[in-house]
């Protein structure tokens, strides 16, 4: 979906009973999560969620939200629909995700960034995800304004 920063003018016909608009401006890519989404770099670990013996490995969270994460990776691939856990810590509240992969978009230096959703959270779970993300944004608010 696409939205519009747009300036226009319409036009009402009588005759044929219509309304024209024209619009003029940029688009803009819509955001498809519901959920606030935080950016941060931070650490976390993943590895297939069906092989457990399968050795841990590192990637970069680059956001999160109550529905899911975004992960940056070096040289691994994953295709859509891949389940991996996650594991990450926010605030100190450590959290371990089961999630699958939903996009891939590519990225600079030979990097790809993962947008992966959990797999049914519960609403526990996700009641210490908001409330971990909440403290986060009061953080960094908190770091961003100056009181004089």
């Amino acid at each position: 979906m696409l939205e519009f920063d747009a300036t226009g003018c319409s036009c009402w016909d009588e005759e044929r009973l219509t309304f024209a608009v024209k619009l003029e401006g940029t688009q803009r890519r819509v955001q498809r999560r519901t959920a606030c989404r935080v950016e941060l770099c931070s650490e976390a670990r993943y590895r297939e969620l069906a092989n457990s013996g399968r050795e841990w490995r590192t990637a970069e969270l680059r956001d999160v939200s109550i529905g899911g994460v975004s992960l940056q990776l070096h040289k691994e691939a994953f295709d859509v629909g891949r389940e991996l856990l996650i594991e990450f810590s926010l605030n100190e509240i450590f959290f371990s995700m089961p999630s699958v992969v939903r996009r891939i978009e590519g990225q600079t230096n030979h990097t790809l960034l993962y947008a992966l959703e959990y797999l049914d959270p519960g609403d526990r779970l996700q009641d210490h995800l908001a409330k971990a993300i909440s403290q986060l944004q009061v953080r960094i608010i908190g770091s961003r304004v100056r009181i004089e």
